[in-house]
């Protein structure tokens, strides 16, 4: 590793950068002029270090580095480490209308993405990878389109973290997340959520839909096609099994529910991302 910080090579005189880096081991002790950046563990353990800070990051967890800011981030030895790091200019923030709050994100260093975000944060990302590694009619507008989302969920995240008037109901969130993440393969219905997380259902529906933006039956059907499509790559399983392993009362349900979250068929899915 170099010991004196290096000039990153700038190829990307774009607004914006996307970069997924998978079996992920390190960069040199770099800094980018123009770009501020912004880094996700998908998966694994990394140690992230700026001039004045040495961050240990497991999966989920997110890095914030000011432009000019000085920084390395090197995967522990023997962990498999995926990650991905998004750049963005002065010239992007100013075409947002919030722009320069999305600035004060910069004031931290870290984030440790509460429970309740890992799927929504980890399903974005994956669409800004995929629009950025294989562009298309309009990747562009969607590619800037979900940086702006991901910048607004972590304003969001940050914000409520740091008021402590909050935390009850984000405790609330976070018991219903966290149920929800431990039972999305079985029958669940509203009921038990609000039982687990002692609250009337009818508040716990309002309070989840406030602050989450969409409905508790939403989020549970995107983690379960989350953990279908890793199923579907990594296992022989068959759709129907797959369907009945997630918590799906039919075949017929899931293959809608699929359809609707991802656009394509769970079988056109296996067949287009198998190796």
């Amino acid at each position: 590793m170099s010991i004196y910080p290096q000039k990153f090579p700038e190829n990307f005189k774009e607004d914006i950068f996307v970069n997924f880096c998978k079996d992920f081991d390190h960069s040199d002790f770099h800094y980018h002029i123009n770009h501020y950046e912004i880094c996700y563990v998908l998966e694994g353990k990394a140690e992230y270090v700026n001039n004045s800070k040495v961050i240990e990051l497991n999966k989920y967890d997110m890095v914030f580095t000011e432009k000019g800011m000085p920084h390395s981030i090197e995967c522990k030895k023997g962990v498999k480490t995926d990650i991905v790091t998004i750049n963005f200019s002065d010239e992007f923030l100013s075409k947002l209308d919030n722009g320069i709050l999305f600035k004060e994100i910069f004031n931290h260093t870290f984030l440790k993405t509460p429970s309740m975000l890992f799927y929504e944060l980890t399903q974005l990302i994956t669409r800004l990878c995929a629009e950025s590694d294989y562009p298309f009619i309009f990747s562009k507008n969607l590619v800037e389109g979900y940086i702006q989302e991901l910048l607004v969920l972590i304003y969001r995240t940050i914000k409520s973290l740091d008021s402590p008037r909050n935390l009850p109901v984000n405790g609330i969130i976070e018991a219903a997340s966290k149920y929800i993440c431990a039972n999305y393969d079985k029958s669940i219905t509203l009921a038990d959520i609000a039982e687990y997380c002692h609250i009337n259902k009818y508040h716990l529906s309002r309070l989840f839909k406030n602050i989450m933006g969409v409905n508790l039956f939403s989020y549970l059907n995107t983690i379960r096609v989350h953990e279908a499509s890793a199923m579907l790559l990594e296992t022989d399983k068959t759709i129907l099994e797959i369907s009945n392993a997630c918590g799906f009362n039919s075949l017929k349900h899931f293959c809608d529910v699929f359809k609707k979250e991802t656009g394509v068929s769970a079988s056109a899915f296996r067949k287009k991302n198998s190796k």
